[in-house]
């Protein structure tokens, strides 16, 4: 029950009671009439035997005002029920998972370049179109007009030298030469210094002029091996 009745419901029993009380006394006073004889009890007793009664009465009042006193208290020290709490409630932070999950990265993108093509053979130099010699991973080419022989050797004066560590090479090993449209190698034999070791085409001995033809092999002596290409 609310404050509000705890309070009304007190004022109406003190307000009864006495009421009540008052009420019952004058009827407990007041002498019933006996139409066939006259009672002998004096008004004095008849007074003094409703007394007790409006003392119970009474009492009654004060104990029922007391327990409403009671519960008006009670009312107020009790919180009520149906107010909110208007104190929010705090969350809880959140806290960091035991294993947290990692994003796996990015992979990178590759982008496949599509090569460029080679130079078609036109774009080539002509020098390395034509005749020419093929030592090892280098080529040197042949002059196209060659007026001169082409000398091979370890002399300053070889159009092609070749360095001292090759003993076997004389300083005019052998020589290269354009006879209508076609190349010839020569031993250094022919200009009056023959070679050491000696010139071979296709392991042949030259003696004499001998044609080239592409992919023959010319050898000097045993250590170095020449290769014609057109």
């Amino acid at each position: 029950i609310s404050m509000k009745r705890w309070l009304i419901l007190g004022v109406i029993v003190l307000i009864v009671t006495p009421s009540i009380a008052q009420r019952v006394d004058d009827d407990i006073s007041a002498p019933t009439p006996v139409p066939t004889a006259v009672s002998s009890t004096s008004p004095s007793s008849v007074t003094n035997a409703s007394q007790p009664l409006t003392f119970i009465l009474i009492g009654v009042g004060v104990v029922v005002g007391v327990i409403v006193l009671l519960g008006v208290y009670s009312s107020i020290r009790r919180p009520q029920t149906g107010e909110k709490s208007t104190v929010k409630k705090e969350r809880p932070l959140p806290t960091a998972p035991n294993n947290p999950v990692t994003r796996p990265k990015p992979q990178p993108v590759i982008q496949l370049v599509k090569p460029e093509p080679p130079p078609p053979i036109d774009d080539i130099p002509s020098e390395l179109q034509g005749p020419r010699l093929k030592l090892g991973d280098r080529e040197f080419p042949l002059p196209t007009l060659l007026v001169t022989p082409f000398i091979i050797g370890r002399s300053i004066d070889a159009h092609l030298r070749l360095p001292d560590q090759y003993t076997g090479v004389s300083l005019l090993h052998c020589f290269i030469e354009k006879r209508d449209d076609r190349y010839y190698v020569m031993d250094g034999s022919t200009l009056g210094k023959p070679s050491e070791k000696g010139t071979f085409v296709n392991n042949e001995r030259v003696i004499a002029p001998y044609p080239l033809y592409p992919q023959d092999e010319i050898r000097l002596g045993q250590q170095v091996s020449i290769i014609f290409l057109t």
